[in-house]
């Protein structure tokens, strides 16, 4: 059993917000600053609202981390203002950013409420590019809600109109999305069709990035599905692409997962090779928290080519950067991997010290996963020294903190699963109240239109009435008239 053994150093989720690509740090800074100066002298009308609509949608880019806080603040002046000039898209704007701002929530029921009440007015002014960011970031909340089939479906609602709008590069971040829920449902030969159908548009459209995205996640789906060759030839067309990107922590970082794929192959020469690549690149750019999980790494390999006091220099180095750091999951992993190095070379006393110091902070921390298996070691190893009241109880603190991990998991799978029927019957709930709303409607416009016909008829009738007494009164006239003209003759 061995612990902190990294695929890849850092995992960034952009969120589509519809604009046209990310802004440079400076440019970013500018065009919120510039923004922030006009929002102080906006009108009440379209334009101002459209000035809110903007500072908002920069402040959730803002870096990498967004200023959600401002951007909400912002976002609920925009409502505010919209209604009360009747600007409907302006209302639509101001939903979609407080959705990409609730979507940070756990809960993506808030978020999920702001996308659908963005949606029905996108649906009425009939804006189909930004239904379709709003479809998908809709389906943003609800693969972060593990519902994937409701995300599926939005995704490939916004797939259908961005095709229709040709927004390729569009098409194909959701077929990327796509693929990782086929991913996550453990379909891997659809996940493959997917990304390598987002990696042709890319290529095309020459969007480095979004090749360096597509190619690592191939190259991890092929990594667990155990075709290990597969994955390091695409590693290395990964490790071209962030080389022609200057990207130097990702080329680090695609050494270390290279690393990984050759020693599942137990080709540790060559895993030792880019190891120390990824560590030396790693050193030059001070990225700390790459070298400890490098040196990690490095530890293991050593462990398993028995050669076990080189192991344990380098799960101590990885150790001393992580208490720089103060990353204790980190620590409790390192402890855990000394103490099972000193068991290897028979140094019990040691090993099991620094086994229960790893138990320590994973209590202290409440790493209860990880504190289970040290437990679980530390009862086998008990038991193999043939100290069985410590084994005795190790085990049982094994067995009841499985056995709670096991009733937490199956509690969790039932709120989620609450939590996805109480969205759903909103859900239902509202596409029924639309639907009523629609009959509504009809019904009112089918009885404004009888009211018309009666009233028309009813005009028409007495218009009748009106050219009848019109013409009898001429005929009497004229009839007098004759009558006279009679009389005077005779």
């Amino acid at each position: 059993m061995y612990r902190n053994f990294s695929i890849a150093f850092l995992f960034c989720l952009w969120l589509v917000t519809g604009t046209p690509g990310a802004l440079a740090l400076g440019e970013q800074s500018s065009t919120i600053e510039r923004l922030e100066i006009k929002v102080q002298a906006i009108t009440a009308d379209t334009a101002g609202a459209n000035v809110l609509y903007q500072l908002a949608n920069a402040l959730i880019q803002r870096d990498e981390r967004g200023d959600y806080t401002k951007a909400e603040d912002y976002a609920m002046q925009l409502l505010k203002l919209s209604r009360q000039i009747n600007y409907h898209e302006g209302r639509a704007y101001a939903h979609k950013v407080l959705g990409l701002v609730r979507m940070r929530h756990p809960d993506q029921r808030f978020a999920l409420n702001s996308h659908r009440k963005a949606e029905e007015i996108l649906r009425t002014v009939k804006d189909k590019g930004r239904l379709a960011m709003n479809h998908n970031n809709t389906g943003i909340a609800h693969y972060r809600d593990g519902d994937y089939e409701k995300a599926m479906e939005f995704y490939l609602l916004a797939l259908a109109l961005y095709e229709d709008l040709g927004r390729r590069n569009k098409v194909a971040n959701l077929y990327y999305y796509i693929g990782r829920i086929y991913d996550k449902q453990e379909n891997p030969e659809q996940a493959l069709v997917n990304y390598i159908n987002a990696l042709k548009i890319r290529q095309a459209h020459n969007d480095l990035q979004g090749v360096a995205t597509s190619l690592k996640a191939i190259a991890l789906l092929y990594q667990n599905k155990g075709e290990y060759q597969e994955a390091i030839r695409n590693y290395q067309e990964l490790l071209e692409v962030r080389r022609n990107m200057g990207d130097e922590v990702g080329v680090a970082a695609t050494y270390n997962n290279i690393g990984r794929a050759y020693v599942e192959l137990k080709d540790y020469d060559a895993a030792i090779q880019f190891f120390e690549a990824s560590l030396e690149m790693a050193v030059e750019m001070n990225l700390l928290k790459e070298q400890a999980q490098t040196l990690g790494n490095l530890g293991a390999v050593f462990e398993y080519l028995n050669l076990y006091p080189k192991a344990e220099e380098y799960h101590f180095n990885s150790l001393n950067i992580k208490v720089q750091l103060e990353d204790f999951k980190g620590m409790a992993n390192s402890y855990y991997n000394i103490g099972i190095v000193n068991i290897r070379q028979a140094k019990f006393d040691q090993g099991t010290a620094y086994l229960k110091k790893a138990a320590k902070l994973e209590k202290q921390y409440n790493y209860i996963n990880n504190l289970c298996d040290t437990y679980q070691t530390l009862a086998e190893l008990y038991k193999q020294l043939e100290q069985y009241e410590d084994a005795y109880y190790y085990q049982g603190e094994y067995s009841h903190l499985r056995d709670s991990i096991i009733a937490a998991d199956k509690s969790a799978k039932l709120l989620s699963m609450q939590n996805r029927f109480e969205i759903q019957k909103k859900n239902r709930d509202y596409e029924y109240l639309q639907a009523e709303k629609y009959v509504q409607e009809a019904q009112l416009a089918k009885e404004k239109g009888y009211r018309i016909a009666w009233f028309l008829g009813g005009a028409f009738v007495v218009v009748l009435l009106l050219v009848g007494i019109s013409y009898a009164r001429q005929r009497i006239e004229l009839r007098r008239l004759r009558n006279r003209l009679q009389g005077q003759k005779y």
